[in-house]
């Protein structure tokens, strides 16, 4: 089977300090003020590294965090696929309304989308915070595009439906469940079924154990051939 890389792009100028945060907070929930040098810095050394190791990722990204024109050239270069992270989904009107800007604001058709949040926190103005997965798959039909990935966290070596994988293994150490921990199993669990590993650019910039647990990801995805594959959509 195979291992979809799945990138959520949610900071537009990460969280490394406080210089970041403020300028992400501005971002995400006033006004678009773009530093060319600092937007999405972490996003470009991720993709930078993928594109090296001929790895490609689904790629989500936020109205706040619309790629450059450098990003862009990585996107293509390394033959990424592009999707939306939904923020709006009280209801379908409002989740349609969004992705349209979306579209419009990135330039092609966009047929693939995730959800922000697990359902906890407000990360955001325009972000509404419930967590829906059903409804959201609902719609995916209704207006013919591809809900792939759910936000939950793995519990269990157990193989999920290939038409919607609802859990997640996140680079990010606290997020992880003590049950399904290990990249190491990860890899070999991938050899049977289908499984998804989760990175945040803002994380992978910040947190030198993410980089390093990436790092090591994909070495034992080389090592091993462990089948990439990507949302086509």
């Amino acid at each position: 089977m195979a291992l979809f890389i799945r990138i959520d792009v949610d900071k537009p100028y990460g969280h490394k300090n406080f210089i970041s945060k403020l300028l992400s907070k501005i971002n995400e929930n006033f006004i678009r003020i773009l530093f060319p040098k600092l937007y999405l810095k972490g996003l470009i050394h991720l993709l930078e590294f993928l594109n090296e190791n001929k790895i490609a990722s689904s790629i989500y990204f936020r109205n706040c965090t619309i790629p450059s024109t450098k990003v862009m050239d990585l996107l293509l270069k390394g033959n990424h696929s592009i999707g939306f992270h939904a923020e709006n989904t009280k209801n379908k009107e409002t989740f349609s309304e969004e992705l349209e800007i979306f579209r419009e604001k990135i330039g092609i058709e966009v047929r693939h989308f995730t959800k922000h949040g697990s359902g906890t926190f407000k990360l955001g103005k325009n972000h509404y915070p419930i967590y829906e997965p059903e409804k959201y798959l609902k719609w995916s039909k209704e207006l013919n595009l591809v809900y792939k990935f759910g936000n939950g966290t793995l519990d269990a070596l157990s193989q999920q439906s290939n038409d919607f994988i609802s859990d997640m293994f996140w680079a990010e150490f606290w997020y992880r469940n003590e049950l399904f921990n290990s990249i190491n199993t990860l890899i070999n669990e991938s050899k049977n079924n289908d499984y998804v590993f989760l990175i945040h650019p803002s994380n992978y910039e910040t947190h030198k154990n993410v980089k390093v647990e990436f790092h090591k990801l994909v070495d034992l995805i080389k090592l091993n051939n462990i089948d990439i594959k990507t949302i086509i959509g």
